[in-house]
């Protein structure tokens, strides 16, 4: 019997860089239950393709059968593209799915009550330091009872933060002693900080943790039933759209104690899948709203980026006539530089509506710097691209949509 799992996931190419879950899901809903829909971002920018699941593979295979080389979306050229997503990269026989019952009996396993609580946080160390070059610094403070470095996202980088965990609270401070006094000795970079970590407050974003590659039907009720075998949870959120209500795939999670917070990490990021067929589970520190990463599952705390509008546009153009020339002025760059790099294949860069057309009489030239204030230019209606509607798309309405060539 092959144990090749059922094939229920698709890979989706010829995409349009406008396209959203959102737009994609219709084309492929007529052909069964979806389970996902996940369009692929890369540092904030569009790839041009997606992933499509469903529940049953024979709607999967009938939606390639159907759509592959067929169907053209609207502001695309080609046809999709469409194949079975491979296995690789999913890591599906090294990632068990996690559920209530896995989680149970890793938490009791893991002993996270002693275990993680008495964890050092390093800072600023150098990026080339592997788990033994930390073991060689603390080890003579007493027992290291575990070792978590954290990577960069989306590599197998460090990130220049690790937590180390020892067996006492005194061999703890003691570790911070002693890695202070190896720096001020020059021993050890001058850069790296030792902090002993006794509660939530001493974590990065106060210990809230981002959750990703969780299903779009993932509840609050659902990870609080999994996550909460290693520790009280104080705060539960699942982003949704706001338009569909659908799951956005990932959550925002707090648990009440330092040790669940340190321990979900150190034993599930990269480890569990939460379903058949999906990525690895990725549980990280959450970042402030002031650091926001618009990177493929960057947005707020950290968190996720599904639908972003190319140079973070204003959502509604500004009410002063002078700061929505400007606002729209700057926001038609950045869209023209944008998307002239990543026009879709056979496709032009976006540029001003063509002389003559409809959308050229009813728009007015935008000016490289501001008009004079008081100057009748700054009054102009605006030209460019539509402010973005709720799904990421810009609006048909009131403003000139920059056409395709």
């Amino acid at each position: 019997m092959s144990s090749e799992p059922p094939k229920c996931r698709l890979f989706v190419g010829q995409v349009p860089v406008t396209t959203t879950a959102d737009d994609l899901r219709p084309a492929f809903e007529p052909y069964g239950e979806i389970t996902e829909v996940h369009v692929l971002y890369k540092h904030g920018e569009h790839r041009g393709c997606a992933f499509v699941s469903y529940l049953d593979p024979t709607c999967a295979e009938a939606a390639m059968n159907a759509l592959g080389g067929q169907y053209i979306l609207p502001g695309a050229s080609k046809a999709l593209q469409i194949s079975y997503a491979s296995q690789q990269g999913n890591a599906v026989a090294d990632h068990p799915i996690l559920d209530s019952h896995i989680a149970q009996s890793i938490s009791a396993a893991a002993n996270i009550e002693s275990r993680y609580a008495n964890p050092v946080l390093l800072t600023n160390m150098p990026t080339n330091w592997d788990a033994a070059k930390i073991s060689n610094v603390f080890q003579t403070s007493g027992t290291i009872v575990d070792i978590n470095i954290y990577l960069k996202k989306d590599s197998q980088f460090s990130s220049g933060s690790a937590t180390v965990f020892m067996d006492t609270p005194e061999q703890a401070q003691a570790a911070c002693e002693h890695a202070a006094s190896q720096a001020k000795d020059g021993h050890l970079p001058n850069t790296i900080e030792v902090t002993r970590i006794l509660d939530n407050d001493g974590l990065p974003s106060k210990g809230k943790l981002f959750v990703g590659q969780i299903p779009e039907y993932c509840t609050e009720a659902d990870l609080r039933s999994v996550m909460g075998h290693f520790g009280p949870i104080e705060e539960c959120t699942v982003l949704r759209d706001r338009d569909s209500g659908r799951g956005k795939g990932c959550a925002f999670l707090k648990f009440t104690t330092h040790n669940a917070t340190l321990a979900t990490i150190s034993l599930l990021h990269g480890k569990f899948r939460y379903r058949e067929g999906g990525r690895p589970i990725e549980i990280r520190f959450a970042q402030p709203p002031g650091q926001r990463d618009p990177g493929p599952h960057g947005g707020g705390y950290g968190g996720y980026h599904s639908q972003a509008r190319p140079g973070g546009a204003p959502a509604q153009p500004p009410t002063d006539p002078q700061a929505h020339q400007a606002a729209w002025a700057a926001y038609y760059a950045q869209w023209n530089q944008y998307y002239g790099q990543q026009a879709p294949p056979g496709q032009a860069p976006y540029g001003p509506p063509p002389a003559g057309t409809a959308a050229a009489a009813t728009t007015a030239p935008v000016p490289a710097l501001p008009a004079p204030e008081g100057s009748a230019s700054a009054y102009a209606s605006p030209s460019g691209p539509a402010p973005a509607s709720g799904n990421g798309q810009p609006s048909s309405s009131s403003y000139a949509y920059p056409p395709s060539t």
